[in-house]
């Protein structure tokens, strides 16, 4: 099986704003009150479905379409800020 490309999901989560990115560049923002972003305790869930709609959505494509196939996960790192 050949080597797949890495690639970082990230997820910067704030009281006034959430904010994705894929390897490190911004891809969309919700900014919002305390109302609107949950703030509580909560639980991450894994969702391994692979799906390449956004790269339709964003005009892109992949360089090699056999990556659409699997989706491993490597690891997940959950950081909290001191107050």
């Amino acid at each position: 099986m050949p080597h797949a490309s890495k690639i970082d999901f990230a997820v910067d989560w704030q009281p006034g704003h959430v904010a994705w990115y894929i390897d490190g560049v911004k891809c969309d923002e919700f900014t919002g009150t305390s109302a609107q972003i949950e703030n509580g305790p909560m639980q991450l869930i894994v969702n391994l479905m692979v799906d390449h709609g956004w790269q339709q959505q964003w005009g892109v494509t992949l360089q090699d379409l056999t990556l659409v196939r699997q989706l491993e996960l490597d690891y997940i790192r959950v950081y909290q800020q001191v107050p």
